[in-house]
């Protein structure tokens, strides 16, 4: 099982502060979604941590246009609303160029302004983007449905769409000689997503869905009915689970407690990434898991020289190759080389560049990536070659709609618990 390592990292958060403005430094400014407070405040305090290990890494090899890079740090809090704050902050600004968020919610209700309430099944728009000519690199929002949604080109996310994982996860379960399944999800972007292709693919390769149970996003506790209802149709060989942390925790706390009270066999569990962290093998479930979860998860390619440069200099500086993550690093660059190569900071420009320098052409790499130099990206631009950015997550080809075309996964499974 991959755990997230957080370094802590103190820091100014610019432009997000109720103080009036200083006089604007001349650099190029991207705004830095981070989660900074909140529950997911440690992971955040990592992606501010990748946005100034980029920005050193790039000032250091000359800037970007000739300008210093400065990514202003905007803390959302991982809520809709904390993104709405920093977009107006960074428009106030005059930043448009923008990497993240990194969950579906924030940037489907977040930047595009969808109620979770409204019927899923009208035409989907973003105008904010479009009408503002707002450039938004997502760094983790999988949902399947960000693929169509209508942003004038303005959105992109360097992660895939979790209609991959979930295909590859079906296929993983029926391999396992699974044919009843029960799925329980967040009833949200992502886990009723998620949820809708596992179900449809393993009903495909000739599997059963027993039941399909949703929760509200906000739930932590008392999931009794709810596991109840995982049975109510029959007994399954497996259930899927999509949850967080402190739901996830409680959750299997009272599926343990249905199975012992009412004798039942032990189902094959089954996560994802959105699971996948310590805490979950921990507590009174930690039986129940050990030996028993497994699910998928986005990794960088195995063996990949590229990566493993990365993370050796990760520790080399940091001491901990949990320090930065590596798709929020890739975002940053193939923003960098987009603005390179469109010589402009302006958005609608940049956008357009997008596409072209991660497709074909000469490969190139970031600083840290084996053989990777950002002086040398800006030399083969110059030079007027066609360039192909490759980073440290694998290659990076993205798609006209803002999808990248392919992505590396990974089993994981729970062999020991903490059991505390």
């Amino acid at each position: 099982m991959i755990i997230r390592k957080f370094f802590y990292l103190f820091l100014l958060i610019i432009g997000c502060s109720s103080d009036g403005l200083k006089k604007e430094r001349d650099t190029i400014k991207i705004g830095g979604l981070a989660p900074l407070t909140g529950v997911d405040a440690a992971w955040g305090e990592v992606v501010a941590t990748t946005f100034k290990y980029a920005e050193d890494e790039i000032n250091s090899e000359g800037g970007v246009l000739g300008k210093p890079l400065e990514i202003i740090i905007c803390d959302y809090g991982e809520s809709p609303e904390g993104v709405k704050m920093c977009l107006q902050r960074f428009i106030s600004r005059g930043i448009k160029i923008i990497v993240g968020p990194d969950t579906s919610e924030t940037l489907i209700s977040g930047v595009c302004r969808w109620d979770e309430q409204e019927d899923l099944e009208r035409e989907k728009k973003c105008p904010f983007v479009s009408e503002n000519k707002i450039l938004v690199m997502g760094t983790w929002p999988t949902s399947p449905i960000i693929s169509n949604i209508e942003d004038g080109g303005f959105i992109f996310r360097i992660c895939p769409s979790d209609e991959f994982q979930a295909k590859v996860l079906a296929n993983h379960i029926i391999s396992k000689e699974i044919k009843k399944i029960s799925v329980i999800y967040r009833d949200d972007w992502d886990g009723r997503e998620f949820s809708k292709v596992l179900t449809e693919e393993i009903t495909k390769l000739g599997g059963e869905i027993l039941s399909a149970v949703p929760y509200p996003p906000d739930k932590t506790k008392n999931f009794k009915e709810d596991v109840n209802e995982l049975y109510r149709k029959g007994e399954p060989d497996g259930i899927f689970l999509y949850t967080f942390g402190k739901d996830g925790i409680n959750l299997l706390v009272e599926l343990r407690n249905f199975i012992l009270e009412n004798r039942k066999n032990t189902p094959k569990l089954f996560g994802c990434d959105c699971n996948q962290f310590p805490e979950i093998s921990g507590g009174p479930a930690g039986d129940l898991v050990k030996g028993n979860m497994e699910g998928t998860t986005i990794s960088p390619p195995g063996d990949d020289p590229d990566y493993e440069s990365f993370r050796k200099k990760l520790i080399d500086r940091f001491g901990d190759d949990g320090a930065v993550d590596f798709l929020t690093y890739d975002a940053v660059y193939v923003i960098a080389v987009a603005i390179e190569s469109a010589g402009t900071y302006e958005s609608d420009k940049v956008k357009d560049k997008i596409v072209e320098v991660t497709n074909g052409g000469e490969i190139v790499k970031p600083p840290s990536a084996d053989g990777g130099s950002w002086k040398l990206i800006k030399e083969k631009i110059k030079s007027g070659l066609d360039i192909d950015y490759k980073g440290v997550s694998g290659d990076v080809d993205f798609t006209q709609n803002g999808d990248i075309r392919s992505s590396t996964y990974i089993i994981w499974r729970i062999k020991e618990t903490k059991g505390e």
